[in-house]
């Protein structure tokens, strides 16, 4: 057992840093499980779906901001509902 754990714990949840930074982690989870939804969930190697990720997403890459990159490859803007239904099944 790692005696010192609590303290780097506790050091860790206290710093202003690290909230932000675990927010942005959540966000992304959520932006990644919509994002999935945008494939075919037996072949995400499928080739229409993969292109239109990359034409849509990969290729422009910062000449735009991501929350426009993802309305552009799923038609819509991003939303919670892939996360929510995969917070269920776990």
């Amino acid at each position: 057992m790692c005696t010192g754990c609590f303290g780097v714990w506790r050091n860790s949840l206290g710093d202003p840093n690290y909230a932000s930074t675990y927010y942005t982690y959540l966000w992304s989870l959520v932006i990644a499980r919509d994002l999935l939804t945008g494939f075919n969930p037996d072949d995400l190697l499928d080739p229409g779906p993969a292109g239109k990720y990359r034409r849509t997403v990969l290729e422009p890459g910062g000449s735009m901001p991501a929350a426009q990159l993802v309305e552009n490859f799923l038609g819509r803007p991003f939303n919670f509902k892939a996360y929510q239904e995969w917070l269920q099944v776990k």
